[in-house]
């Protein structure tokens, strides 16, 4: 009865985890609720993916790419490259994507697209590069280039933790180096020679930014308030509140042309204009109810050129950011940030319209509108990534050369054995801050704690099916199926369970859940388990098909502009060469 409770569990998370029908980290807590009050494991186990090494080193690594990703050292870098490759855009494209995976290989890959993507952008005007071309390659080199080294992912980590605790030998720093390499080299190339036939340039009228579609239908529209209109010296909310009809007021423009953010409590004057955004019938019908005047309209993406004092900036939302998972209202976004939403590209879908009740997700695409100091403070917090051309690629390089020190640190003295590496991600956080590089606000901001929770909740979930002995039975009947074929058949398995399932599911949980059945299949087979854990992590790396199974997918689907089916189109053929690269270098590089 425990191992069918553990496996109904599985495939429950499973089921959510795909749906996103709750988020992942509530999907944790239910996960050692439900451990817990079963008596499947102990309250100290259940809770064990908080105290896990794994957990806290990638807390730790969360930090020190955080660092990384303020230091302008990138930026600093493509702004030479811009102007040494400008001239030879294929040149340009291959140099950026060499040098995210190489960036990814030491830093979180998540972090290193967050900086890659407003560059990018900004390349798109200065030098004529096609972010539609160039941020889905961006992001599957920096899911390769993650696989360089032991802290490139934290599904590294994780899986190399889950190994030692089955008393493995541990991995060393450099041990996936020489498969990872090979995988980035030949992403690289399809990257460069293939992904420019299957990625159809779409230019600039077909990138899927949230201000860009003018097929919605949705207007802004100057309405006044005129001569005995029923508004005048009524509060701005009691009219919002009356209002039947799916408009919002952006602004109100009053004598002298001075353009300021509207409040719930400030009194209508005769006069007063107020700008406002909705479907054509909705817009005409809200003015003619109340007595407002219809000035002019104008389409939704010509709001960028009408000037005034306030700006519009498009924003991507990260893995981070605390918006993911919240409504703009929940959020009282306007009133805490002093600007507001005019639309918000979801998936692949705009959405002009009540933009305030829609969840946010990781790699939403807002177009904002506010004073340009708020906007400026945006800019700097790390809720939102600024998709506007950097404006300085000044280099600091004092935090630039300490954080380069403290990963050269880390990856020395985990490589040498000096110390166990999350004492050396940790010693690395601290002098981060003791130096000054970052303080406690930005270290926190850094972590994503979605992350964080999800370890919490699959690492027990793991111990689970190995306590109960699901896993064991599990593994009888991988190695029933497959044993007659060899281990490299029960190899290739693992690595095609593990990339179907992160395709629609987190590569962390992937990972957490098919571990321990690679180690308790090789088991089985009196077989070493590091070639079946070396597919595990390199599966779990391989998410090409789709743009929710991996956090960068995710962030480049709304500035690169494009659809759920251009990932399959493009992926599909990366991800086969990769399963044939790894059945046949993985059992020669990690012997049985």
């Amino acid at each position: 009865m425990e191992i069918i409770a553990v496996l109904l569990l599985v495939v429950s998370v499973a089921i959510l985890f795909a749906t996103e029908a709750v988020r992942v980290d509530v999907v944790a807590i239910i996960v050692l609720v439900a451990l817990g009050l079963s008596g499947i494991v102990t309250p100290e186990e259940a809770l064990s993916g908080f105290s896990n090494p794994a957990t806290a080193t990638v807390a730790a690594m969360f930090v020190i790419s955080g660092a990384f990703r303020h230091t302008g050292l990138v930026e600093g870098i493509t702004a030479v490259l811009g102007g040494a490759l400008g001239r030879t855009p294929w040149l340009l494209y291959l140099a950026i994507i060499v040098l995210v995976a190489a960036v990814s290989a030491f830093v979180n890959n998540t972090a290193a697209v967050a900086v890659f993507i407003p560059i990018v952008l900004g390349l798109e005007r200065s030098r004529g590069v096609d972010p539609h071309r160039l941020l889905m390659p961006l992001s599957f080199a920096s899911q390769t280039g993650g696989l360089c080294t032991l802290i490139g992912t934290s599904t590294n980590i994780l899986v190399a933790d889950i190994a030692m605790r089955a008393g493995l030998r541990p991995f060393g720093m450099f041990e996936f180096t020489r498969l990872g390499i090979v995988f980035t080299i030949v992403a690289i190339a399809y990257l460069t020679l293939v992904g420019p036939f299957l990625l159809r340039r779409r230019g600039e009228a077909g990138r899927a930014s949230a201000g860009a579609g003018s097929s919605t239908g949705t207007y802004l529209a100057e309405l006044v308030v005129e001569p005995g209109s029923n508004v005048v010296g009524r509060e701005l909310g009691d009219l919002t509140s009356r209002l039947r009809f799916d408009v919002t007021v952006l602004e109100i423009i009053r004598e002298g042309g001075e353009r300021h953010l509207p409040r719930a409590g400030e009194l209508l004057r005769e006069g007063d204009t107020l700008l406002i955004i909705g479907s054509k019938d909705d817009v005409l019908l809200a003015g003619r109810s109340h007595g407002l005047g219809f000035r002019r309209d104008m389409r939704l993406h010509d709001a960028a050129r009408s000037g005034g004092g306030l700006g519009f900036v498009e924003c991507i939302v990260p893995p981070a950011s605390p918006l993911v998972g919240r409504t703009l209202e929940e959020l009282r976004f306007r009133q805490a940030r002093d600007c507001q939403a005019l639309a918000i590209r979801h998936h692949d879908r705009l959405e002009v319209l009540r933009v305030g009740k829609l969840r946010l997700a990781v790699g939403d695409v807002l177009l904002l509108q506010g004073p340009r100091p708020a906007l400026d403070r945006l800019e700097k917090s790390d809720e939102l990534i600024l998709l506007e051309e950097v404006r300085s690629w000044k280099i600091a390089w004092p935090r630039a050369l300490a954080t380069l020190a403290i990963v050269a640190g880390i990856v020395v003295g985990a490589s040498t054995g000096v110390a166990p590496i999350l004492i050396l991600a940790i010693a690395g956080c601290a002098a981060l801050v003791l130096g000054r590089v970052v303080t406690m606000e930005q270290a926190y901001a850094a972590i994503d704690w979605k992350v964080i929770f999800l370890l919490a909740g699959v690492i027990p979930l793991g111990t689970a099916l190995e306590k109960t002995g699901a896993a064991s039975l599990l593994a009888e009947g991988i190695v029933g199926t497959l044993g007659a074929w060899g281990p490299t058949a029960i190899l290739a398995g693992f690595y095609v369970v593990t990339t179907v399932l992160t395709q629609i599911m987190s590569n962390n949980a992937s990972a957490a859940l098919l571990a321990p059945l690679a180690i308790a299949s090789a088991v089985q087979m009196g077989a070493d388990p590091r070639p079946l854990l070396v597919a595990v992590i390199f599966g779990a790396s391989a998410s090409f098909l789709t743009p929710i199974g991996y956090q960068t997918n995710a962030m480049v689907l709304g500035p690169g502009g494009y659809k759920f089916s251009d990932f399959a189109r493009v992926g599909s053929l990366l991800n086969v060469i990769l399963l044939v690269i790894a059945v046949v270098l993985i059992p020669r590089f990690f012997p049985f």
